[in-house]
């Protein structure tokens, strides 16, 4: 992935994305680029001096997360998986950012909400639904849409792949 990107570079569904307000639900399929969103939102809020976590449910996604997180110098921003953040963490941060949100329950994200001070941001796709339970304390994940709805929280849909070029 490109992270130094201009941002004229970028495609309107990821700068509709970067300037959402907190508890919001980014979803879009594979290759649209929502990873890549978590990533330049974790550091556009870290050079705020906002301290961000960012959760995920697969150990590979952390390990290229945090790749990305170390490569770009970005500071106050800690990656975990989700078992991890439920056993080891669950500290309070200004923003936490859930990737592969499909993969948690509703109960996990309310549960991750009470720990962020100024807000969340959810991004996932029902389609690309791994685990029908959680890691943690196998509850039943539900489909993102329908989350977002429980939740009150809009949904802004990224469309364009940005993953596989036209050439």
């Amino acid at each position: 992935m490109n992270f130094s990107r201009p941002i004229k570079e970028l495609t309107s569904d990821q700068l509709l994305a970067l300037s959402a307000n907190p508890n919001t639900v980014i979803k879009g399929a594979a290759g649209t680029g929502k990873t890549m969103f978590c990533i330049l939102k974790a550091r556009q809020l870290c050079e705020k001096g906002a301290s961000v976590a960012i959760i995920i449910s697969t150990i590979a996604l952390k390990r290229f997360i945090q790749k990305a997180i170390n490569d770009l110098q970005i500071v106050n921003c800690s990656v975990y998986h989700q078992y991890e953040w439920f056993t080891k963490s669950e500290n309070s941060f200004d923003f936490i950012l859930i990737d592969e949100v499909q993969d948690f329950s509703l109960k996990l994200v309310k549960r991750i909400m009470e720990l962020s001070k100024k807000g969340v941001y959810l991004l996932g796709d029902s389609s690309q639904q791994i685990f029908d339970k959680t890691f943690y304390d196998s509850t039943t994940t539900i489909p993102v849409e329908e989350m977002a709805a429980q939740l009150n929280f809009p949904i802004i849909e990224m469309k364009k792949s940005v993953r596989i070029k036209k050439s």
